[in-house]
C-alpha cells in the first residue's frame, strides 16, 4: 500500500525488536550488509503475492550510522516514486525538532507514539488535487443500491464482497480497486433515503472516519442534511 511508508535507518534492522510494520507496508532500507539479507528476504517472500510496488528498497548512505541525516536526505527520494504517501514510519531514528521541520516541508505531522517508531501522517486537508468521488442517493432503496454506487466509482471487481471488511481489504490494502486513495467520497441527495439507506450510510461514514483516523488518506461528506 504505497500511501503508508516505511524508512528505517537501523544499520542493523531487527524487526521483532520494535512495533510491527505491516506485510504488505513499502519499506525503505539503508544499505548495509545486515540489512542487505533483510531485503533479500522481503522480497523473496513477495515473489509469491502481487504488489503494485516494490516491497523493500534499500539506499545507500555515506556513514550509516548518521541515522537522522539519512532519514532527512532519503524524503525527497521517496516522495518521488511514492506522491501519494500519506503515512510514514520511521525506524531507528529518535523524534526530534529537525525531522518534524523537514516533515513540515511535506506537510506531514506528528501522528501517535508507537514502539520503535517514530510515525508522521499527512492529513488529507493537506494534500492537492485531491479528487470527489460523487455518489447520488437518489435512487438508493437499499444497502445493495449504495454498494453498488460504491463500487462503480471505486472501480471495484464484480467480486468485491459487500461489507466493511470486504472495504477494509480494498481501501486501506489498496490493492484490489483500480481508484486509489487518495480520494474524499462525496454523497448528494439524502434528503429521501429510506431508513434502510441512512442507517447503513451512517456505519459507512463511521467506517471511512475511522480509517482516516489510522492515517489513510480518505475522507467522506455528506453534502446535505439527510433530515
Amino acid at each position: 500500500m504505497a500511501w503508508e511508508i516505511a524508512v528505517i535507518v537501523d544499520p542493523a534492522y531487527n524487526p521483532l525488536a520494535v512495533g510491527s510494520l505491516d506485510s504488505d507496508m513499502v519499506l525503505w532500507i539503508v544499505d548495509t550488509p545486515a540489512n542487505r539479507a533483510f531485503a533479500a528476504k522481503m522480497r523473496k517472500a513477495a515473489e509469491e503475492i502481487w504488489l503494485p510496488d516494490p516491497i523493500c528498497t534499500t539506499f545507500r548512505v555515506e556513514d550509516p550510522n548518521a541515522r537522522e541525516q539519512n532519514c532527512l536526505g532519503i524524503l525527497d527520494t521517496v516522495e518521488q516514486h511514492h506522491p501519494r504517501m500519506a503515512k510514514l514510519h520511521f525506524v531507528g531514528v529518535h523524534d526530534s525538532e529537525i525531522l518534524r521541520s523537514r516533515l513540515r516541508e511535506f506537510n506531514f505531522i506528528p501522528f501517535q507514539p508507537h514502539p520503535g517508531k517514530v510515525v508522521f501522517v499527512r492529513p488529507i486537508d493537506s494534500m492537492s488535487n485531491v479528487p470527489h468521488l460523487h455518489l447520488d442517493a437518489t435512487s438508493w432503496n437499499t444497502t445493495d443500491d449504495v454498494f453498488e454506487s460504491l463500487f462503480t466509482v471505486l472501480g471495484a471487481p464484480t467480486w468485491h464482497g459487500k461489507d466493511f471488511n470486504a472495504l477494509d481489504d480494498s481501501i486501506i490494502d489498496d490493492d484490489i480497486n483500480s481508484v486509489k486513495v487518495p480520494y474524499i467520497l462525496s454523497i448528494r441527495n439524502m434528503k429521501s433515503a429510506t431508513s434502510e439507506v441512512r442507517r447503513f450510510v451512517s456505519g459507512l461514514v463511521d467506517f471511512i472516519s475511522e480509517c482516516e483516523a489510522k492515517g489513510c488518506p480518505v475522507s467522506i461528506q455528506i453534502e446535505d442534511d439527510p433530515q
